[in-house]
């Protein structure tokens, strides 16, 4: 797939296509084409969960259109999704991000057994470990017999070493 920028896509062009409301994160059609009607909002929403914008035969992100209506470039790398909410393109739920710090920023997994996310419940030593990684390596930020300790543990890492994109 063509990255955004290889397109051809210009700001112009598109502020001339959609309307972009910031504080809904909505496109609306300003054009009649391909069978889409001026007035109507823009986008479907993919099965991936993020909302997709079809512009001059090319799809996009609507999260990429919404970086490029504001900002005039499209992001080199990725956009995180502050909320962890897909569809919601906000621009103030946007920001620029490396596909690591993306990755900070996923909810905990489904098989979690605590339900929190780095913390996790050793039976042999019955205490609770609190984890995460940092370039590819473990931090291990202690093993603890109260799951608060832990979950305090692992927020003073995750913001320790992940800054802004901690949780």
């Amino acid at each position: 797939m063509a990255r955004d920028s290889d397109r051809g896509l210009t700001q112009e062009r598109l502020k001339e296509l959609l309307s972009y409301c910031k504080e809904t994160g909505l496109f609306t059609r300003l054009v009649t084409a391909g069978g889409m009607k001026a007035g109507v909002v823009a986008g479907t929403m993919h099965s991936d969960g993020y909302v997709t914008v079809r512009v001059d035969n090319y799809i996009y992100k609507a999260h990429r259109l919404a970086w490029f209506y504001e900002y005039g470039f499209f992001p080199p790398n990725e956009i995180d999704h502050i909320n962890r909410v897909r569809d919601d393109n906000r621009i103030t739920n946007l920001r620029l991000a490396t596909k690591s710090e993306n990755l900070r920023n996923r909810p905990v997994f489904e098989r979690s057994k605590s339900g929190i996310k780095g913390i996790y419940f050793n039976k042999r030593l019955k205490k609770w470990q609190a984890k995460l990684f940092v370039n590819k390596k473990i931090i291990h930020l202690g093993w603890h017999k109260d799951i608060d300790d832990a979950k305090k543990a692992y927020k003073l890492g995750s913001i320790k070493y992940h800054g802004e994109f901690g949780s």
